[in-house]
């Protein structure tokens, strides 16, 4: 026996090249079998490390009408509840400097859900900002985050630090019924920063949870039978909630109504004070109008009086110039009196003088005696007439001086009257000055106490007009008020028991898109790497089967020497056994360690917070794929060695002889025969009279272009989705969902009108989408119902053909399109009939009158007529596809903007959706990649090792040729023609097989929402034909230098 462990030791140093490359196979078969099964559980394990580590709930409870502490109470009585929490959470639009965000601002919770961060304390006005939203919008520590929410209390936040969360895993952080529709990040503030009567939602995680696989069954069944206990406490505490909403609504109404009714009644209080303002402004305005017409009268009165007063004063000026006149002619008439009286008198006393003289004259010539002389006579008689005739002129002067006498006496008088006259006059005009003095000054204090009381009275009509505008602005807020409590009780009236929505991991969008991530990975993990590993356990047992038959002289001579055949079969089982066991754990350990990690990485560019990477050696995955490459090593190798063993040594002791040429099938089509050369023709028949040979070469090097050509069919099958789904199919860019509330009491016209005219919009299609369960017999599935507001349009906004047959559908009155997908799901054709429920009661019956080409989810389309036609109810329009000017983009302005509008619930860009396939492509390349790399190295040594195989066996063969003159070339070409010839018929046999498998392995790597693409794409074929072609030139050119050494003498002595 040591000399038999001796020739085991000698035997693997000797064929080394062979051990090493058995030893790689399996190694390499384990490796990917192992590494690509453990993937998926080690990305589900990843994720639940997170889960475990932040704490992260295993239950939500949500209600529409919030939930409170009675709610956190009663559920503590539920024995499996661990921890339990109520958060506080609002959705809202924030500023740093001139940027908005659309955020969801979330409370920092004390035990469940603590997020990964650097931060550990946070004062009330500070913040953390989770790391995609800071990273992509260059949000630093110390920036200010501006909030403006009533259900907020600070208005700015500066920002502490960052974290991220698990139970937001990729960067996509879901929608939002503000801003422009989507969620940008998410900021944590402290709890107490909020300002809410109720919790957002209820936070629970269970006893022994973490014990369990988030993914599992029975983490699963585990968390459904809590979810049905709470959902047993549900009732009471819905119940509860809604009497206590309607009662402080109630509570709140009546407190509103006191309110109203006292301020109503101070209404009325001001109301009567201002009209009694009012009456007293109208009562003061009535005498001052009766004042101005008194002041009007007394003016009237007074200027009557100026004008008598004038007109007096006018008269005495007047009588005054008239007796100043008059005494001037009295005086003149004095003087003229006095003169005249003055000359009357020497008038008098010349003729007194003149009758003196005359008489002395007289009775001088009388006594002169003279008086009869004539002239003397004459000349008396002549005087005595002139003295005559001047006393009668004295007379008459006399007689008009006593006229101008009286005359100036009475003028006298008649000035002491007139002077007396003037004097009353002017007393009176005196006295009736004094009085229009007083007059007018009391017209001039009546006119200012009128014009005061005007001024007072403006004053009072302003101050009663301004009460009477806050009583009319009182007035319309107490209505107001009024009808807002009245329409607060119609609410109330409205009020709904709301139901609990009990929520679990499933609901979380990120949790449920990774496990399908993983999901697929393990779709493909399920056949690949089988076949894979069939290909590298037959390359493996053809290795051993080869080596106990080129071995036969060796186990003649051991089995002639007396060892026994357990004793000569245990060296080569040995030798199996340790290049297996050598091979798998090697292969088991780089395996598992090495694919999960680079394919977890590959989905960390999608799924940023995934943070920890959990990659444990998986003893399942691993000790299967070494026993199942054990078992078909070492059952070969006992098969092999039963075989040689069951003949007599002296037989095992001969070289067995080499098999007899056969006639080919081409020898049978002598046109194409006797073309060929003499070479060609024993190519042929070399390949087909190693019949096993060729099977093992043809079935390793089919196999492996099959496991590259699906490796390159997955890529293009899945970025088909981006290709197809999002250009040729469909066509708009934006989708506008409604908000059912208020179109049910506004409809939807206004909302079109607005989307009409805006100016971002090229054309809009409004329709109604539903979401059924749609199915045929017992099977369903989950279906969004289309039905547009014009089916002329609708190709507009989506493409409706088939996949197969490349036709165009349009939508009529006759039946319903269907996606492919769905159609597969359900077992539905065309012109099947199946249903939609609205609820576990109601389904209505539909035809099929297509199946049309879709790979995102599940849709159905009708027209309304026949949706009408089959429920009897008219469609109600609650969404619509907007194409826009700027075409395929995501723009938050254009969000923002329809987004403002009351009646719109939410704004998704299908960019959005496409940017998230994208991510899903650029992650599942890496994965593409390692099968590809594995396919391809699997390739390159199954080649390498079965051209080994293929020299060893023919050595003889090879030294003949040697011997007969044949140059290096020309037997390295001996080879090469039958491994072109075998590559050829392998990439053939590779391209059937590895449609088949593609197939295969698509359909079964598909999550239920999804179809992948079916074609492989002409680049696949292509890239896996030049790599098979490059692995074969490779090999025959390594080959090349081996046949180079083959010995002619001592291969040629062997069969002696």
């Amino acid at each position: 026996m040591k000399a038999l462990r001796k020739e085991f030791y000698v035997q693997i140093k000797k064929t080394f090249g062979r051990f090493l490359s058995l030893l790689l196979i399996v190694a390499l078969g384990v490796a990917f079998y192992a590494g690509i099964r453990s993937t998926e559980p080690d990305m589900r394990k990843s994720v639940d490390a997170i889960y475990d580590k932040e704490n992260i709930y295993d239950i939500r409870v949500v209600s529409e009408l919030g939930v409170t502490n009675n709610d956190i109470n009663a559920l503590k009585s539920i024995d499996e509840i661990k921890d339990i929490e109520g958060i506080y959470n609002v959705d809202q639009v924030v500023k740093n400097g001139e940027t908005e965000y659309t955020v969801k601002m979330m409370s920092r919770t004390d035990t469940i859900n603590k997020v990964k961060t650097n931060v550990n304390e946070l004062s009330d006005d500070e913040c953390l900002v989770d790391r995609q939203l800071a990273e992509h919008n260059y949000i630093k520590v110390g920036d200010k985050i501006t909030v403006d929410n009533e259900y907020v209390k600070g208005k700015e936040y500066t920002v502490k630090g960052t974290f991220c969360t698990g139970n937001y895993l990729s960067f996509h952080k879901g929608s939002s019924t503000v801003g422009s529709g989507k969620l940008d990040g998410l900021i944590i503030i402290n709890k107490n920063q909020f300002d809410m009567d109720n919790f957002s939602d209820i936070y629970i995680t269970l006893k022994g949870a973490k014990k369990l696989d988030s993914y599992g069954t029975k983490y699963e069944k585990y968390v459904d039978k809590v979810t049905n206990k709470i959902k047993k406490v549900a009732p009471a505490m819905e119940q509860k909630r809604y009497e206590e909403i309607v009662d402080v609504a109630n509570e709140e109404i009546q407190s509103a109504q006191e309110k109203i009714d006292k301020n109503y009644k101070k209404y009325e209080k001001g109301l009567k004070k201002a009209d009694d303002g009012q009456k007293e402004i109208e009562e003061n305005s009535k005498k001052i109008e009766e004042g101005e017409s008194e002041l009007k009268k007394q003016e009237k009165e007074y200027k009557s009086g100026v004008e008598q007063y004038n007109k007096g004063e006018k008269q005495y000026e007047s009588a005054s110039v008239k007796l100043k006149e008059g005494e001037k002619e009295y005086k003149n008439g004095q003087k003229q009196y006095e003169s005249g009286y003055a000359k009357y008198k020497t008038g008098v006393k010349e003729l007194e003088s003149g009758k003196n003289d005359l008489n002395n004259t007289k009775k001088r010539f009388a006594a002169m005696g003279m008086s009869d002389v004539p002239q003397v006579k004459s000349q008396i008689e002549s005087a005595q007439s002139e003295i005559s005739k001047h006393e009668r002129q004295l007379n008459k002067a006399k007689i008009k001086l006593d006229k101008s006498k009286k005359k100036l006496d009475k003028a006298k008088k008649s000035l002491i009257v007139g002077k007396q006259e003037l004097k009353k006059s002017r007393a009176v005009l005196d006295n009736t000055k004094e009085k229009l003095e007083t007059g007018k000054q009391k017209l001039a204090d009546g006119k200012k106490e009128i014009a005061d009381g005007k001024n007072e009275i403006i004053k009072a009509q302003k101050k009663v007009d301004k009460a009477y505008t806050k009583l009319a602005k009182a007035q319309k807020k107490l209505n107001k008020a009024q009808r807002k409590v009245d329409k607060a009780k119609d609410k109330v009236y409205e009020i709904e028991k709301k139901e609990w929505y009990v929520l679990d991991r499933q609901t979380v969008v990120s949790f449920v898109e990774f496990g399908q991530d993983a999901e697929r990975i393990g779709n493909i993990g399920k056949v690949f790497p089988l076949i894979f590993f069939l290909v590298a356990a037959m390359v493996s047992l053809t290795t051993m089967t080869r080596m106990v038959e080129e071995e036969r002289v060796q186990i003649g001579t051991l089995k002639a020497l007396g060892y026994g055949k357990g004793s000569i079969a245990g060296k080569y089982i040995a030798y199996g056994a340790v290049a297996t066991i050598a091979g798998g754990i090697i292969g088991g350990i780089a395996g598992s360690k090495t694919l999960p990690w680079i394919i977890i990485t590959a989905y960390r560019l999608m799924y940023q917070n995934l943070y920890i990477i959990e990659i444990p050696i998986n003893g399942y995955y691993f000790v299967t794929a070494c026993l199942a490459a054990a078992v078909s090593v070492i059952g070969a190798t006992i098969l092999a060695c039963y075989k040689a063993l069951m003949e007599q040594p002296a037989s095992l002791m001969q070289q067995e002889a080499p098999k007899a040429g056969k006639r080919v099938l081409l020898e049978r089509i002598p046109f194409i025969w006797n073309h060929l050369s003499f070479n060609i023709k024993s190519t042929f028949r070399n390949l087909f009279r190693y019949k096993k040979r060729l099977f093992m070469t043809l079935f390793g090097i089919g196999g492996c272009m099959a496991l590259m050509l699906v490796g390159f069919g997955v890529k293009n099958s899945i970025n088909s989705i981006l290709t197809i789904q999002f250009d040729d199919l469909f066509h708009y860019d934006l989708t506008v969902t409604y908000d059912d509330e208020w179109t049910k009491k506004n409809g939807t016209d206004e909302l079109k009108k607005i989307l009409n005219s805006n100016s971002d919009i090229k054309d809009n299609l409004q329709a109604d989408v539903l979401n059924y369960d749609v199915g045929k017999e017992n099977s369903t599935v989950s279906t969004y119902i289309v039905i547009p507001e014009s089916t002329d349009d609708i190709s507009k906004y989506v493409t409706f053909k088939s996949r197969t047959k490349n036709e165009k559908y349009k939508l009529n009155d006759d039946g319903v399109l269907i996606s492919e997908k769905m159609a597969k799901k359900i077992g539905a054709k065309v012109g099947d009939e199946i249903y939609f429920k609205e609820s576990d009661t109601v389904r209505y019956n539909v035809k099929v009158s297509a199946i049309i080409e879709n790979y995102s989810y599940h849709y159905m389309y009708m027209t309304g007529k026949y949706y009408k036609q089959i429920t009897g109810k008219d469609a109600k329009m609650n969404t619509a596809f907007c194409i826009l000017k700027k075409g395929r983009v995501i723009d938050d302005k254009i969000g923002n903007k329809i987004m403002s509008n009351d009646g719109v619930a939410g704004v998704s860009f299908l960019q959005t959706t496409y940017n998230s396939f994208s991510e899903m492509m650029k992650s599942m390349d890496t994965v593409v990649i390692v099968l590809v790399f594995s396919a391809g190295l699997l390739a390159f040594i199954v080649l390498y090792n079965l051209n080994n195989i293929n020299i060893a066996e023919r050595r003889r063969e090879l030294a003949t040729f040697k011997v007969l003159g044949f140059y290096d070339m020309e037997v390295s070409g001996y080879i090469y023609r039958e491994n072109v010839i075998i590559t050829i018929l392998g990439i053939i046999i590779g391209i059937g097989f590895g449609i088949i498998l593609h197939q295969f392995v698509i359909q079964t790597a598909e999550i239920d929402m999804v179809m992948f693409g079916r074609n492989i794409g002409t680049r696949g074929y292509i890239y896996s034909t030049l790599l098979t072609i490059l692995f074969a030139v490779i090999i025959n050119i390594s080959m090349h230098f081996k046949l180079k050494k083959v010995d002619m003498a001592t291969s040629l002595k062997s069969g002696e």
